[in-house]
């Protein structure tokens, strides 16, 4: 607690902060469903068309081929990402030895 004047106010205890082990789970499990969404939509293009009921291109394919691309991005990321935090952990297990 801190004094400001006559009143006290909390102090903020700082954020615990995410373990790179989570953090690194969490992103391989983001992968792995990115990865089978962008599967599932080059194997299926028409599932929008089939869940929304509306056909956003007009039935030229070329929404879907856009979502296959940003889904492809967004699970390379994911797995960039997840292999950075994994490399974390096994430097950070190879200099506790």
């Amino acid at each position: 607690m801190l004094r400001l004047g006559m009143a006290r106010v909390p102090t903020c205890k700082p954020k615990k902060e995410v373990s790179v082990v989570l953090r690194a789970r969490i992103e391989i499990v983001l992968a792995v469903l990115l990865g089978m969404a962008t599967i599932g939509t080059a194997v299926w293009p028409r599932w929008i068309e089939a869940l929304f009921g509306f056909d956003p291109d007009s039935g030229n394919g070329t929404t879907e081929w856009a979502i296959v691309a940003v889904l492809a991005v967004a699970t390379i990321a994911a797995s960039a990402l997840a292999r950075r935090d994994l490399r974390i952990v096994r430097r950070a297990s190879i200099s506790l030895r």
